[in-house]
Parts: C-alpha cells; sequence; structure tokens
C-alpha cells in the first residue's frame, strides 16, 4: 500500500536535491516549449522516463531523471528536424509523451531515416505519418533492420492510402480489366 502511494505521488514530490532540480528544469521547459500547464509537463515526462508505467518502454527506462539540454535536443527534433508546429508538437506529445525519453540520434533519426530509405517518404510524408502515429518515432528497428512490434501493419495502413491507391487507381481507372472487368461486353 506504501509502494502505491507513493506511486500516487507526482515525481517532483518523490525527488530531492540536484535530480529535483532537474526534473522541475524539464517540466518548466517541456511546459513552455508546448504551452500546457506543469501538471501536464510532469504527467509526460513521468511517461518518458520511466516514472509511471512501462507500457511502452518495457523497463529500458525505469525512474530515470531528465537532463534539460536532452529534452530540449528531443523538441528540437521535432520543430526543426520534422518542422512541426506548435500545435503539432502539443498533438505528438499528447499522443505519444515518450518521444521526450527518445533518444536523438539512435531512435528518433534513425526511425526517420528508415521511413526515407525503406518507403521512399519524402519529408512532408513521414510528417504525415508522425501526424497519424506519433509512436513511430520511437519504435525499435531490429538486427535486420525489420520493424517489431506490428509497426509494419501500422505503416502499411498509413502508407496504403498514401502510397499505393496514388499509384493503383489511375491504372484501374485506365485498365477496368484489372478489376474483373472485361473491355468487351458482347
Amino acid at each position: 500500500a506504501a509502494r502505491a502511494a507513493a506511486a500516487a505521488a507526482p515525481v517532483s514530490e518523490r525527488l530531492e536535491g540536484e535530480a529535483a532540480e532537474q526534473w522541475a528544469a524539464c517540466v518548466a521547459l517541456v511546459g513552455d516549449s508546448f504551452g500546457v500547464a506543469p501538471d501536464v509537463s510532469e504527467a509526460a515526462l513521468a511517461r518518458a522516463y520511466g516514472w509511471s508505467g512501462q507500457h511502452f518502454w518495457r523497463r529500458e527506462k525505469v525512474e530515470e531523471v531528465p537532463s534539460a539540454d536532452g529534452v530540449a535536443a528531443r523538441i528540437g527534433f521535432l520543430s526543426e528536424d520534422l518542422g512541426l508546429s506548435d500545435a503539432e508538437r502539443a498533438k505528438v506529445l499528447a499522443a505519444f509523451p515518450e518521444v521526450l525519453g527518445c533518444g536523438v540520434d539512435d531512435r528518433l533519426r534513425e526511425n526517420v531515416q528508415f521511413l526515407e530509405d525503406t518507403y521512399k517518404m519524402k519529408q512532408a510524408q513521414v510528417k504525415k505519418a508522425v501526424l497519424r502515429q506519433p509512436a513511430i518515432l520511437g519504435y525499435n528497428l531490429d538486427c535486420a533492420g525489420g520493424l517489431r512490434g506490428g509497426v509494419q501493419q501500422v505503416l502499411g495502413a498509413l502508407l496504403i492510402t498514401s502510397t499505393v491507391l496514388s499509384r493503383t487507381v489511375p491504372y484501374f481507372r485506365d485498365e477496368p480489366a484489372g478489376l474483373g472487368y472485361r473491355r468487351d461486353m458482347s
């Protein structure tokens, strides 16, 4: 019961000294950058650094205290690399707060590069995919370069509307036989 009560307390109340100062700086940075209240910032950071649940991290991150520089780098990635507006960044944060805990070079940029290289997505398409499914930024790549955790299905669902249909609809419009129709109806 004592453990459950401690887990329910905000992270800021569970930290002391330098760790508490770092946490407070990160809460303020997220609040200022995303235009959200301190309790929303704290909740997002708690999920991003393994303080509240392990659904995404699966013990990869357990109660870590972030640095303001690290959080700023992730926010910069969303703004500069992906070109997300303030409203779009807030949408990503709301749907996938763990983005604040993902490594910029070893997770975020790597996954964007994977989408660009493997699926030939341009920056605008990557941006749309991220806005539809923000968690795509945090997926792990396995040793063979494939994606784990049903990502192929997610990507398939995202890409069929933009890539496949844009190529197949004109074909079937011009070639009705591709839909099972015969040209000569006599």
